[in-house]
């Protein structure tokens, strides 16, 4: 029976578990440890750890855009550095670990978003739990940065603002950073 990234516990061994790569990146302090975000097929996601000895072994495994079922693996606490997602745990795979690529599945999110409302920012105020320090917009090496993307939750909120509309084709090219962004004139950014 698979498990699922919500039912992951501190310091606890997880059954096997489905997961989707959407993810990696390199912390430019901690040049030892390679990092993924991974989802389930809930959409819950959680960072994977390659450190030390075993980086270079799931950095031959695992590719981006690819699902596996992951065995034999442990769920240490974060330390403030590496946490970047509400998770107070990451998946610690490595040489012990049962790594299985799986065909791509219907059921593994592509994309992952995590939208707040204005009345949850609010909330958070300026030390919001998952993030240390206080609350901004930024982006990290793990950031893509999408507008409008093809979600039925952009529909939705743009029809809140302007009315439904005769659907728009998605643009094309890949997701742009946000130093890509930076350089770009309003114009640029809006969708016509």
């Amino acid at each position: 029976m698979m498990t699922s990234i919500s039912e992951l516990k501190a310091e606890g061994i997880g059954g096997p578990l489905q997961v989707g790569i959407l993810r990696k990146w390199k912390h430019d302090v901690r040049p030892y440890e390679t990092r993924y975000l991974a989802v389930d097929r809930f959409g819950d996601a959680i960072q994977i750890l390659g450190q030390r000895t075993n980086q270079s072994y799931i950095e031959s495994i695992f590719n981006v855009s690819e699902c596996y079922v992951i065995s034999d693996y442990s769920c240490p606490a974060l330390d403030k550095y590496q946490k970047v997602l509400e998770n107070d745990i990451y998946i610690d795979v490595g040489l012990k670990s049962i790594i299985q690529p799986i065909p791509d599945t219907t059921t593994i999110p592509k994309n992952w978003f995590r939208f707040v409302s204005k009345s949850h920012l609010i909330e958070l105020g300026e030390t919001p739990p998952y993030y240390p320090g206080a609350l901004r917009h930024g982006s990290s090496h793990a950031t893509h940065i999408y507008v409008n993307p093809d979600i039925p939750e952009t529909t939705t909120l743009i029809n809140l603002f302007t009315g439904p509309s005769r659907p728009v084709p998605a643009p094309s090219g890949t997701p742009s950073t946000l130093h890509d962004m930076k350089l770009k004139t309003r114009s640029d950014l809006l969708v016509r």
